[in-house]
């Protein structure tokens, strides 16, 4: 974590944060190793997962007119990519997880504090078939936009909630280790053999740097595989979701002032005749703290 990789943020406030709430350990593996598990239990306040499981299966169904199936996956055979986008609004339980203390430390250590919401996706894997033990979905980086040579700091940053368990039978998430200090995306299936899995219990939180090189594993078992993402960006990067648009005074008024600034309310595109908003230009910048 260095001060260039702030951007206009305070390196101190957030090495303060990252020591009150214990989470040196993570973000030495965020540097090292470009992403990083925190078990349930260091999850404080507590996530309501089981909860916030049932409301997506809730809303999948609304949406597409059929329930996954849980038990048997039968729904999401060879699925591996998002089958859900865009419900950060559908519950305040999702909008409570943005401003979730850890994940908004982890995130500004990677980011800064004047990163953004770039979109929202639930991942919901099925068994393969036939049954695959190696790489079902291949290895990329998150910054698919971003040209080679990348710069030698994050632009993007994926925190995933964990809804079920992952475990390399059952689909997990694959990396190559350190892979995000190349600073490029791969090329073809290099090193796809030394991918490794994710194995954590439902509840964890994962996080890493959009430059790490990740796929994942095929399910071999019965059942799904379910990981709720929120994906951010740096300020300057336009968001996928119409999250700055969308939101409703209403919402804004519920939460402090960073839940408006994720939603790139002080981002300062957009102006017409009247010039550019010279406080949103220097937001970030001149302020001492977030409320």
């Amino acid at each position: 974590m260095t001060q260039r990789a702030m951007d206009g943020g305070s390196l101190e406030r957030i090495l303060s944060e990252v020591t009150r709430l214990g989470l040196t350990e993570h973000v030495a593996e965020l540097e090292t190793r470009g992403c990083t598990i925190v078990p349930p239990e260091r999850l404080v306040p507590a996530v309501p997962v089981d909860e916030m499981f049932e409301r997506i299966l809730n809303l999948m169904e609304q949406r597409n007119g059929m329930r996954p199936d849980v038990r048997s996956g039968g729904t999401h055979i060879n699925i591996s990519f998002p089958t859900l986008y865009y419900f950060l609004f559908e519950d305040p339980m999702f909008e409570e997880w943005l401003l979730h203390p850890v994940v908004r430390c982890l995130v500004d250590a990677l980011l800064g504090e004047r990163c953004i919401l770039h979109a929202t996706a639930v991942f919901m894997k099925g068994p393969s078939d036939p049954p695959e033990k190696r790489l079902q979905l291949g290895l990329h980086t998150d910054q698919q936009a971003v040209p080679d040579p990348m710069p030698a700091y994050p632009l993007i940053a994926g925190a995933t909630l964990l809804l079920t368990d992952y475990t390399r039978e059952e689909g997990a998430f694959a990396y190559v280790p350190g892979s995000h200090a190349r600073c490029r995306h791969p090329a073809g299936f290099e090193d796809a053999e030394k991918a490794v899995p994710i194995e954590a219990s439902r509840g964890s939180l994962l996080v890493h740097d959009g430059r790490l090189w990740h796929g994942s594993f095929g399910r071999t078992k019965p059942g799904l595989r379910a990981g709720m993402a929120f994906a951010y960006s740096r300020m300057f990067m336009a968001p996928l979701e119409a999250f700055r648009e969308n939101v409703t005074k209403d919402t804004l008024d519920r939460y402090p002032e960073r839940f408006a600034s994720l939603l790139s309310q002080h981002v300062p595109t957009g102006s017409t005749e009247e010039g550019p908003d010279l406080a949103k230009v220097g937001y970030g910048v001149v302020r001492t703290r977030w409320d």
